[in-house]
Parts: C-alpha cells; sequence; structure tokens
C-alpha cells in the first residue's frame, strides 16, 4: 500500500457471545478501529443468532452455518467476501481452522486485497491443539498454503508467537495483546444490580468464574479441587460463581460433578452475563479464578483485572507478569495443587484481596488499553505493501 489504510473487512465465524473471548476482542477491534477507519463484518451465523450478533455489529454480512457445521462454514461466504474485496485494503481473519479463514485466502487471491489471520490461541499449547490426523491433513492439504500467503499473522502474546514458529509459520508475526477501552478501567460500579439479581450472595465471599462453561478452561479440575479441601463446610460463608455460556453441553457434565462432589450448595451457575450485569458481579468477587489448560490471551481475566479485582491462574494463561506484580496467583492446572492454594486464599481478609486488585488494576490499565491496540493494528495495517 502507497498509501494509508482507509478500510477494513474483518471475517469470522464465531460472532455470538456464546463463543466467548474471540468475540470479545473482535468487537472491540471493531469498535477501536470504526473510530478512524470503514469497517465492514463478514461472519456466520447459526440459526436464531442473527439479531443478537447484529445488535453487536450493525450491518454485519452474515451467511447461515451450513454443513459442515463443525468448519464454520457460512453458506455463501466465499462469493460475499470475493464479490466485496475490491472495497478494501486488507481483510483480516479471525480463528485459524474455520472456513472464514480458508474463504478470506481465496478473496485475497482473486483480488489481490492482502490478508490477515488472528489465531486466537489456537495452536497453544503446541503440539497438542493440533495433534489429531484431521487437523494434520488439513494442515498439508489447505493450511500450509494459506498461511504462506497471509501478510501476517497476529499473536497475542510472545508464548503463541513461538508456538506458530514451531507450526512452521513462515510469514511475519506480529504480538499485539488484547485490550480494553480505557474508561472501562475507570469505571466505578458497585455489587448493587448482582445483588439485586442474585440475593444469595449478599453476605457472602465470592470465588467467580466468568466464560465458557467448558473442560479446557479448567472447570474439569476446580470441583475437585474444592472437594479435597471441603469447600462447603469448611468455608460456609464462601460461594463459587460459575458466569458464562454452556459450551458443548459440558454444563450438564458440570452439574452432575459438583453434585457428586456435594459442592452443589456452594455453586451458583448465572448463565452469561454482560454489560452493567457483568460489572456488576465481578465487584462482588473476592478474587477471579482461571485454571485454564490453554489460553491465547483472556479477555475475563483483563475484564477482572480492569474491574480491580485478583485472580488465580495456570501457568497456561500466559500472564506471568500479572503474577509477578501481586496481582495474581499461579497453580499447576492439577486438583492437588489448586486445593492448597484456594485453602490459603480462602482464609484472607478482604483487605488482602483488594491490595492484590488495585495491583492488578494499575498494571493492566498502563499496559493494555484498546486504545493501544488499536494504534499497534493500525501500524501493522499500514506496513503492509
Amino acid at each position: 500500500m502507497t498509501k494509508p489504510l482507509t478500510s477494513v473487512g474483518i471475517v469470522s465465524g464465531v460472532l455470538h457471545p456464546k463463543y466467548g473471548g474471540p468475540v470479545s476482542v473482535i468487537q472491540a477491534h471493531h469498535q477501536g478501529l470504526s473510530s478512524a477507519l470503514k469497517v465492514k463484518i463478514f461472519g456466520v451465523a447459526d440459526q436464531g443468532d442473527e439479531h443478537e450478533i447484529l445488535r453487536a455489529f450493525p450491518g454485519a454480512a452474515l451467511h447461515q452455518r451450513a454443513w459442515p457445521n463443525f468448519w464454520f462454514r457460512g453458506a455463501g461466504l466465499s462469493k460475499s467476501l470475493l464479490d466485496a474485496s475490491g472495497d478494501f485494503d486488507l481483510l483480516h481473519a479471525h480463528m485459524f481452522w474455520d472456513h472464514t479463514v480458508y474463504a478470506t485466502w481465496k478473496a485475497s487471491k482473486a483480488s489481490g486485497c492482502p490478508f490477515v489471520v488472528t489465531p486466537h490461541g489456537s495452536l497453544v499449547p503446541s503440539p497438542i491443539r493440533y495433534k489429531g490426523l484431521d487437523k494434520k491433513i488439513y494442515k498439508n492439504l489447505i493450511l500450509d498454503q494459506v498461511l504462506s500467503d497471509a501478510a501476517c499473522v497476529h499473536v497475542l502474546n510472545d508464548v503463541e508467537k513461538l508456538a506458530c514458529e514451531e507450526y512452521g509459520i513462515k510469514c511475519p508475526i506480529q504480538v499485539i495483546p488484547n485490550g480494553l477501552p480505557a474508561y472501562q478501567f475507570d469505571n466505578v460500579t458497585t455489587s448493587d444490580l448482582a445483588l439485586n439479581a442474585w440475593p444469595i450472595l449478599r453476605n457472602r465471599r465470592v470465588l467467580l468464574y466468568m466464560g465458557r462453561l467448558w473442560s479446557g478452561k479448567g472447570l474439569d479440575i476446580l470441583p475437585a479441587a474444592l472437594a479435597k479441601i471441603d469447600f462447603l463446610r469448611q468455608f460456609p460463608d464462601w460461594i463459587l460463581v460459575l458466569a458464562g455460556p454452556d459450551y458443548r453441553g459440558y454444563k450438564s457434565i458440570l452439574i452432575k460433578k459438583i453434585y457428586e462432589l456435594g459442592l452443589s450448595d456452594s455453586v451458583l451457575f448465572t448463565g452469561h452475563v454482560s454489560g452493567d450485569l457483568k460489572s456488576s458481579l465481578l465487584a462482588t468477587c473476592d478474587f477471579f479464578i482461571l485454571p485454564s489448560h490453554a489460553e491465547g490471551f483472556s479477555m475475563a481475566l483483563l475484564e477482572a483485572a480492569a474491574s480491580a479485582r485478583p485472580a488465580l491462574i495456570s501457568p497456561e494463561c500466559n500472564m506471568p507478569d500479572l503474577a509477578e506484580i501481586g496481582g495474581a496467583w499461579v497453580a499447576p492446572s492439577d486438583p492437588e495443587h489448586l486445593a492448597e492454594i484456594l485453602r490459603d486464599l480462602f482464609i484472607k481478609s478482604r483487605e488482602f484481596f483488594d491490595i492484590a486488585g488495585k495491583k492488578a488494576w494499575q498494571f493492566t490499565r498502563q499496559k493494555y488499553t484498546l486504545e493501544s491496540v488499536i494504534e499497534s493494528l493500525k501500524i501493522l495495517y499500514n506496513s503492509i505493501k
């Protein structure tokens, strides 16, 4: 490009909030870039999801999810992208294994419009994420060619960059983290909305998980860790709040496991939360927990820090600097070690968590604002020739 970039097409198979963190990132990029560029969203929608997606992405070009569903193929998406690609200076595809990335590549090949790919942690940890035969075949037949033609792969941290290099990606790889708008760090929110919505939280101390209800987020080990320390009887003033949408039917498995371990009376499922209610729920918690088995860059963790709440995280969350400054604690993602650290934290005072939360807020407010992310993205886009 010899002139400053003016228009970007953003492409993703996941745009509904039920798909978690990547959707929050895409929405933040859309919001931030739209103030300076022409931005158009192209994506895939499950039947019945269109209305909510369009609330988040007004004017998006949505295509019905079609066979094979696991590929997030949108009926007519390839043609839509091809027809529109001449209107954009650059295409930015999100996710990795999805048809949307393939369709973006095809449009780029036909039109000459360069494209960027954001995998959202799809290769972390490597090679676990691509050990299946289906992904090996897809890599050899399609994905290697797609990535060789990409102008850049945008990753969220140095761990993900290394994973991409180990996978064999040869195109430039640029690290740009996620971010939240500066005003979101400066909002003052009370717990009133959450306490009115869930009166059971009144006069309780709250351990909060927020995200998809899925084993990969560490929810396969969290109930077992709580059972090991006899959470219900030893810490009756505490309650675990699980806030987020079901993912692949795992909620029913989780409910059964919690029941079998005798934890039901100390666990609250809220479903998906957003907006002011999400902020209020964060304000009620003593600390946040994310014992994930793999993360690219957790938006939920960043939102907790922006609300001045500290977190208990796994090494796989890839945020060691947050722990180093005293805004988080790291526990290996197994029930025994997690139980030991939880036992120690449950006897701490609210003041202890407030001090750690303030450190988390100061650190992330300085390093992870959306404004700085958008400036880095625009620099990246304009560097692509």
